[in-house]
């Protein structure tokens, strides 16, 4: 009844997916917390209308990113199913020169750049998995960059 009340409270085309969701939620929160709240019913009706909240937020964030494969093309901006499936044809030009920049770089700066690439450019994560201070990641982004505008591909910091 609880999960009915909430999910009738939020404007949505998919009360039955919030309904499923918000009683997943419930059952997690009465695992953690059902013996330690002093009044549930309150304390698991603002959880609810929390987690509702930020279901619907996610899904207009979603909704936002999200572009239909179905597109005629009629706007210049709009992605059709083909366009989206068709491979760019790559930058000689930009390859050779990142290249170029690799060979500069030298083995171990190398490693350091992959590591950023493969980790999203999240140097908290390439200094755990190197093995070293999160500022020695820093200095090595910074020669990286240096090197990256030596060959005029980065703009000064």
């Amino acid at each position: 009844m609880l999960v009915r009340s909430v999910a009738a409270r939020i404007r949505t085309t998919d009360r039955e997916e919030l309904e499923s969701v918000l009683a997943i939620h419930l059952f997690e929160i009465k695992a953690r917390f059902g013996r330690t709240a002093l009044n549930w019913r309150a304390f698991a009706g603002t959880a609810l209308r929390n987690k509702a909240s930020n279901w619907i937020r996610d899904r207009q964030l979603l909704s936002g990113r999200l572009t239909s494969l179905d597109d005629t093309g009629e706007s210049e901006t709009s992605t059709s199913l083909m366009n989206a499936l068709a491979s760019p044809e790559p930058d000689h030009t930009l390859v050779a020169a990142l290249a170029r920049v690799r060979q500069d770089l030298g083995a171990h700066l190398t490693a350091v750049w992959d590591a950023l690439v493969e980790s999203d450019g999240n140097q908290v994560e390439v200094s755990r998995r190197l093995g070293v201070h999160r500022n020695t990641v820093r200095l090595w982004v910074g020669k990286i960059r240096e090197t990256l505008q030596r060959h005029g591909m980065a703009a000064p910091p």
